[in-house]
C-alpha cells in the first residue's frame, strides 16, 4: 500500500504490491515528496504520467490540484489495478487512465493536440553507468510530438549513475536531485514561439 501525501486525497491508500507485479519498482515516499515539492510552484492544469505503474504520482498530481491528468501503463495487469484505484478513491473526474505504449500515447496527443504543463517519466530503471538511449529517445519524441507546453517540465525519475543526453536546443537541463542510488533530472521546454 502507497500512501497520498498531500491535498485532496492525503493519506489515502494506493492498493498496490510491487511484489505481485513483476517486481516493479516503486517510487519512494521521500522522493515522491520532494518531486511535488520542487514542481510546486509550477502551472498545475495538465499532467501526463508516462509510464505510471501504480498510479501513485498520477494520483498525487491530481490530489495535488492539477485539473487533467494522464496515466499511461502497457501492462494490462498493472492498468487492471489503476483502474480499481481510481474507483476505491471515488474519483470520478479530472483523471484518465490509458491501456497504451508510450510512443503510441504520444502519438495520439499529437494527432489530437494534447499537451502538458508536466511530463513525468519513469519507464523500468536501466541500470548502467553512463548515457542511457531510451531517455533521449523519450525526449525526442516528446519533442517531435509537440505535447510539452513552452516553459513547461519534462522530469525524468531515473538510476543515478545513469547519464541523459537531450537536444539543448529545445530543453534546458534545469536541476538534477539524488536520492540514494535514484535521481530525479528536470528538463524545461524553452520557450521557442
Amino acid at each position: 500500500m502507497i500512501r497520498i501525501i498531500s491535498g485532496k486525497l492525503k493519506g489515502r491508500l494506493v492498493n498496490f504490491s510491487n511484489a505481485k507485479f513483476q517486481n516493479a519498482e516503486i517510487t519512494p515516499q521521500m522522493m515522491k515528496e520532494a518531486f511535488f515539492s520542487i514542481i510546486s510552484m509550477e502551472k498545475n492544469e495538465t499532467f501526463l504520467d508516462l509510464f505510471s505503474c501504480s498510479g501513485q504520482i498520477a494520483f498525487e498530481a491530481w490530489s495535488r490540484g492539477f485539473n487533467t491528468v494522464h496515466a499511461v501503463e502497457l501492462d494490462h495487469k498493472r492498468f487492471l489495478r489503476l483502474k480499481q484505484n481510481l474507483s476505491t478513491l471515488n474519483i470520478s473526474e479530472g483523471i484518465f487512465v490509458h491501456n497504451i505504449d508510450a510512443d503510441r500515447f504520444l502519438d495520439k496527443c499529437s494527432n489530437e493536440k494534447l499537451n502538458f504543463d508536466i511530463i513525468f517519466i519513469d519507464p523500468p530503471y536501466v541500470k548502467v553507468d553512463g548515457p542511457v538511449l531510451l531517455y533521449n529517445q523519450i525526449l525526442e519524441k516528446i519533442k517531435r510530438a509537440a505535447v510539452l507546453k513552452p516553459s513547461a517540465l519534462a522530469v525524468i525519475q531515473h538510476f543515478g549513475k545513469n547519464v541523459i543526453e537531450f537536444d539543448a536546443e529545445y530543453f534546458d537541463y534545469e536541476k538534477r536531485r539524488d536520492y540514494g542510488s535514484n535521481s530525479i533530472s528536470f528538463f524545461r521546454r524553452k520557450d521557442l514561439d
